[in-house]
């Protein structure tokens, strides 16, 4: 990339002093007076958007997640810090490569012993049981219950409970996701009558997938109101401790004017899930917590911003898209570091070449010099089109025998950004039409994938290597709904690099690969990478324990340790 080196924390403004301050225990006088209870008052934080589960894995396609209420509600075998590195969470540790706890056997196929710690019981209150995960395969084993969060379970080959106490798991080739994509368990007591009586759209739509969930994590949940708020209470038996915090209450506000009034007025008190409020909006709130010491603001970039190109030739439109040339020509019309600091303001994106952040585990000088880059260059538009066999008319819009370049650029959310891609491209002589995709549209999964043109959306980074093989192309017999590579782009190459990366091991081996995949992205162009978006998390000033991660971290990590400190 021939940017600077970016630190997943684009910015952050630490602010000082809590702009509420809790209420104060009362304490006794004298030398044996006790100490202050524990501030225990509800913490509030704030989503954009309901999800329709809290599940850690929901059962198939059509559910909508979202990693702050996992986080909540949920524990998993481990799970990832704030550097990017797995933990163990119900497990008593790690299992290790090239130990009896993980082997690659003689045949391909690769075994994984987990050891659990004691005592781990639900928050019903009934002990988990390794009987418990023999029901979760069952259930993630059938195609109906298999859905984008669960790549596991095309992987697993069997499940055996050897002792209570001890889950071996076998996968039909080496998994190196085995440590963070992992199966989790599911209530049996509770859900077994419901897999054995239900069809599966019933069994999917059972209240214990919303409202009447019972997890393993650090709050259990109390009440959900739809539309409006779901609400946790600490959980005493939580394997890695009772939270710190007793309530934790999560809003919907669709808003982002009015969540921001929230949380100015002090009803919210963080978010850590980065479209709460935008990055104009968190520029704002940070100007006025400055001035009453309210808390802190922090920019992160942890979302990569595409346009998506249409592969599909019964949809592609022009035809000439279909043309690298012509993809590499619209690349250099665009002129992607204007638009960022257009957008955000100088400082608070980054103009990309790739998906895969530098200071990632898969980033570095090798990979910056390993891809093609196509900074704004409007004299290299021309040459690749008359290439292309286009020539530009008396109108100065480019044409070929088809007729008149013309191109409709859609996105669901986002419009800025697609108006000033638009503008760049007619400068230059394609004729761009942006247009929006109304909300309603925007939940259907055709109308996602079947654009004429180019798709703008926002994509995490590297679950892109994933999604852009051609076995995740969403087809019509499943009425879209499955698969993420939007445009449908299909490369053999790319796809055997990828299904290697996909079962390759040694860390060294698979950073070479992600240049190698980098190399073909970048020259046959599926997708125009623009920018790396900075989102907004914040929390008041009084809520101590936030992690800052790096750019493979989760700063949800460790919610039972948040705590109010004043």
């Amino acid at each position: 990339m021939d940017t600077p080196r970016l630190h997943t924390l684009i910015g952050l403004v630490v602010l000082a002093v809590a702009a509420c301050a809790p209420t104060s225990a009362s304490t006794s006088s004298g030398r044996d007076a006790p100490q202050a209870a524990p501030i225990q008052r509800l913490l509030v934080g704030g989503l954009r958007a309901e999800s329709s589960t809290v599940a850690l894995r929901p059962p198939g396609a059509g559910f909508t997640v979202n990693t702050l209420t996992n986080r909540i509600f949920n524990a998993d075998l481990a799970r990832i810090d704030d550097r990017g590195q797995p933990q163990p969470h119900l497990a008593e540790g790690l299992p290790q490569l090239g130990t009896e706890n993980w082997k690659v056997l003689p045949d391909g196929r690769m075994e994984v012993t987990w050891r659990f710690r004691p005592s781990i019981v639900w928050q019903d209150g009934t002990p988990l049981s390794m009987q418990d995960f023999l029901f979760a395969w069952q259930m993630y084993r059938r195609p109906e219950y298999v859905s984008g969060t669960t790549q596991f379970a095309k992987v697993i080959r069997e499940v055996a409970a050897p002792d209570e106490g001890t889950l071996v798991v076998s996968y039909r080739a080496p998994f190196p996701d085995a440590l963070t994509d992992t199966l989790p368990p599911l209530p049996r007591h509770l859900l077994a009558d419901a897999f054995e009586r239900d069809e599966p759209s019933a069994f999917a739509h059972q209240p214990y997938w919303s409202t009447a969930y019972v997890g393993l994590g650090p709050w259990r949940l109390a009440h959900w109101e739809p539309g409006a708020f779901l609400e946790g209470a600490a959980f005493d038996q939580h394997v890695l401790g009772r939270p710190k915090i007793d309530r934790i209450r999560i809003v919907f506000i669709g808003d982002s004017n009015a969540a921001l009034a929230n949380t100015l007025a002090g009803e919210v008190h963080f978010s850590t899930a980065g479209t709460f409020i935008s990055v104009e909006q968190g520029q704002e709130l940070k100007r006025q917590w400055d001035q009453a010491d309210g808390g802190t603001v922090a920019l992160y970039g942890n979302s990569w911003r595409l346009a998506a190109f249409q592969f599909r030739p019964e949809f592609a439109s022009p035809p000439g898209l279909l043309d690298a040339r012509v993809r590499k020509a619209l690349a250099y019309g665009v002129d992607k570091q204007a638009i960022v600091e257009t957008i955000f303001g100088p400082g608070s994106g980054l103009a990309v070449d790739f998906f895969v952040q530098p200071d990632s585990i898969y980033g570095g000088p090798n990979l910056a010099a390993g891809v093609t880059k196509y900074a704004y260059d409007p004299g290299r538009v021309d040459p690749l089109m008359t290439e292309a066999g286009y020539v530009k008319g008396g109108d100065g819009i480019y044409a070929n025998v088809d007729g008149r370049f013309q191109v409709k650029v859609e996105t669901a959310v986002g419009r800025e950004d697609m108006t000033i891609m638009a503008s760049d491209w007619r400068k230059v002589g394609f004729d761009a039409q942006p247009s929006e995709l109304p909300a309603a549209l925007a939940q259907d999964a055709a109308s996602r994938n079947l654009f004429s043109g180019l798709s703008l959306y926002t994509n995490p980074q590297i679950s892109t290597i994933h999604v852009l093989h051609s076995s995740q192309c969403p087809k019509a017999d499943s009425g879209y709904r499955v698969g993420e590579n939007r445009g449908c782009w299909q490369n053999s190459e790319f796809d055997r690099i990828s299904g290697a990366f996909a079962t390759t091991l040694d860390p060294r081996e698979r950073a070479a690969q992600v240049l190698a995949m980098a190399r073909v992205y970048t020259q046959e162009l599926p997708q125009i990478p623009l920018y790396l978006a900075p989102q907004v998390h914040f929390w008041v000033s009084g809520l101590a324990g936030i992690k800052i991660p790096g750019s493979d971290g989760d700063n949800n990590t460790n919610m039972w340790e948040w705590e109010w400190a004043r």
